[in-house]
């Protein structure tokens, strides 16, 4: 490992896994994945079928903070 750059070897099992390539494709969309292995638009991306897409980053990306609560207090004077 030189600096911060890592080597890739693609034909390790623990590489050609689907969420690993959800993860390094910047937490792509599951069904373009199997678009991308449909078409074989990745060298390396082998047959796999998504059952699930519970990756932790997307749901808290997807999550919406809730409002402030409106009070019914309100300054009179500045300061």
């Amino acid at each position: 490992m030189k600096g911060i750059s890592f080597s890739l070897d693609p034909f390790q099992e623990e590489q050609i896994l689907p969420k690993l390539w959800h993860k390094r494709l910047g937490h792509y969309y599951f069904q373009g994945l199997l678009k991308m292995q449909k078409f074989e638009m990745v060298r390396y991306l082998t047959d796999f079928e998504i059952i699930s897409s519970d990756c932790h980053a997307c749901q808290y990306g997807k999550q919406s903070r809730i409002p402030f609560p409106i009070t019914t207090w309100r300054a009179t004077k500045k300061l």
